[in-house]
């Protein structure tokens, strides 16, 4: 992320989305991930694709490595994952809120 550029964050809106939140956090050991940021401007890497790819299938997830480089933030993956779209509204809050 380049340097004085802020993000809002956005909470994961459907339990697939939190339930994917978590283990990309878990994975990337970070304490916060908004559904949007992608898994490369977190820190993730082609081993922690993998990683991630494999804590998602033990989750219940229906993921491959390809799928994770091919959707890359929670909320294009649980959508992939689940064919429907979360729902518009889009729940936002500041930085360091």
């Amino acid at each position: 992320m380049a340097l004085g550029l802020v993000r809002e964050f956005v909470r994961a809106r459907t339990p697939t989305e939190e339930r994917g939140r978590r283990i990309w956090a878990d994975v990337l050991d970070v304490d916060r991930v908004s559904v949007t940021e992608t898994f490369f401007d977190l820190g993730g890497d082609s081993m922690r694709a993998v990683r991630l790819a494999g804590s998602l299938r033990d989750a219940g997830f229906a993921v491959s490595v390809r799928d994770v480089f091919d959707h890359h933030s929670v909320a294009e993956l649980c959508e992939f994952v689940t064919g429907r779209p979360a729902p518009a509204k889009i729940s936002v809050t500041a930085p360091f809120d």
